[in-house]
């Protein structure tokens, strides 16, 4: 929740200043594109990684192409690598999502004997609603420290600014290093998600049944 906000304000900031000229829907197109096919291959790797694995190998994959990003990011062409990395790893992550909300709901039942969804979904939008405001300040605050210019208004209309190199580094950090760090934690977290293995499979098989 913290990357989405981060991901779509920085990419209009990352084709107005850094690849100048570019169309912002060439980056859209690709991105989509990528999650298509992302959509397409990890179904089929569920069963053999588990929705875990599945989540740990699509964050830090995400990670690392956030961070390609960040140092080839200013040439149009080759940012297009990175963009697919993201793009195919995303449709994994949010697969895996699922699964891993799912696998708690079930585990809750199995402790209290009741189907709880509509309470983890409050829960959730009260971290989650925060969180994108969050976002936001931390973008915007990472280019002031950077000393990003400000649009100009000229008759009623906002003016680009011409950026220093230092304020074109500070869209990238922003745009790329800030969701590859939030990323590799939520990789990090991931790690001690408990509900694995077979005991865990036997505990659904379970569920199934009933």
């Amino acid at each position: 929740t913290l990357v989405y906000p981060v991901f779509s304000t920085g990419l209009l900031y990352y084709v107005d200043y850094v690849v100048i000229g570019q169309d912002i829907m060439i980056f859209l197109i690709i991105f989509l594109l990528s999650i298509i096919g992302g959509s397409l291959f990890f179904p089929r790797k569920i069963e053999a990684w588990g929705g875990k694995r599945l989540m740990m190998y699509s964050l830090l994959m995400i990670s690392v192409g956030f961070g390609i990003l960040f140092f080839i990011g200013r040439n149009a062409m080759l940012a297009i690598i990175p963009f697919v990395v993201i793009g195919f790893f995303f449709a994994g992550a949010s697969i895996a999502n699922g699964i891993l909300i799912g696998d708690v709901i079930d585990n809750d039942e199995l402790i209290t004997g009741k189907r709880r969804e509509a309470i983890y979904g409050g829960v959730n939008a009260i971290i989650t609603k925060p969180a994108i405001s969050l976002a936001n300040w931390m973008f915007l605050s990472t280019l002031t420290l950077f000393n990003f210019q400000e649009p100009m208004i000229v008759n009623g209309i906002a003016v680009k600014q011409p950026q220093t190199d230092l304020g074109i580094t500070g869209i990238l950090v922003a745009f790329c290093l800030l969701p590859a760090f939030f990323i590799s934690l939520g990789a990090l977290a991931v790690h001690w998600f408990p509900l694995e293995g077979s005991e865990w499979l036997k505990k659904k098989a379970y569920l199934i049944q009933q």
